[in-house]
């Protein structure tokens, strides 16, 4: 009995530290961990149509999985740290650290709808080869391949925070690269900028204007300083202002008197 109750209070303690935050490890790839939030069941549901069948949730889980392993596989090839893929509700995100230039930035975000691209390639190479689909499986393969489409087009629309915001910039950045137009985008080897919200712009005005102030209130005490060390200067080098007439005739007088009066001598002393 006991070595039961023990190995139940283990698994609920691994259960535990696992869903620390709200996530669960599934798995490791290279290191790096895999955690799927308690939110995916929900997401699953919404992207697919709100789909009762399992197998249609593990479909989807693959893809989104697949697309964050698509941009982890740029950032190691980048040379670049991943520190996680974490799987919710809303699809996925691959944290990883490094400084990219704006070509290396556009590639990792363009990786997970290429990964994507490559899972429906295969997709559609195994069911030409296998044939007609059980149909306890027709729910997966069509998440690999009618939902992995319009998830792809979703992810390309260049707008934040979505991967085409920024995996659009690859072709401009190419073609100036290749000569085809001039390289008004920006160098590729410049790291990439992004204001997300107008908010941002406002904070960025405000701290230049808050710099511009100080700068200007320290040259203003600066030139005060200098103004005063310059009068200091002046007022030294200024001769000393003659003394009146009536105070020189006295001083004169008291001098006069005391070169006529000697003060008298000390008697020597008797021994």
């Amino acid at each position: 009995m006991l070595p039961s109750v023990a190995l139940i209070a283990l698994i609920v303690r691994e259960v535990r530290r696992m869903l620390q935050g709200g996530s669960i490890t599934i798995a490791h790839v290279r290191g790096t961990p895999i955690r799927v939030h308690w939110t995916t069941p929900l997401g699953a549901i919404f992207f697919t149509g709100f789909s009762i069948n399992p197998l249609v949730w593990l479909g989807f889980l693959v893809l989104v999985i697949v697309h964050e392993l698509g941009h982890a596989a740029c950032v190691h090839f980048y040379g670049y740290g991943v520190a996680a893929i974490e799987i919710n509700g809303l699809g996925g995100r691959c944290e990883w650290a490094g400084d990219p230039t704006a070509k290396q930035d556009a590639v990792i975000a363009a990786g997970g709808v290429a990964a994507q691209a490559v899972l429906l390639a295969a997709t559609l190479l195994v069911l030409a080869m296998t044939g007609p689909v059980p149909w306890f499986l027709q729910g997966f393969a069509h998440v690999l391949v009618s939902t992995n489409v319009w998830l792809m087009v979703v992810n390309l629309l260049p707008i934040p925070p979505l991967d085409g915001s920024r995996a659009w910039t690859l072709i401009p950045i190419l073609a100036a690269e290749r000569g085809f137009r001039k390289p008004t985008h920006g160098d590729p080897d410049v790291r990439p900028t992004s204001r997300w919200s107008r908010s941002a712009e406002w904070l960025q005005h405000l701290a230049d204007a808050n710099a511009r102030r100080d700068a200007a209130r320290k040259k203003k005490a600066r030139a005060a300083v200098e103004k005063e060390i310059d009068d200091l200067d002046a007022s030294d080098r200024e001769a000393p202002a003659p003394i009146p007439r009536e105070i020189r005739r006295v001083l004169d007088r008291i001098l006069g008197k005391a070169r006529s009066n000697p003060p008298p001598k000390d008697p020597p002393d008797e021994g």
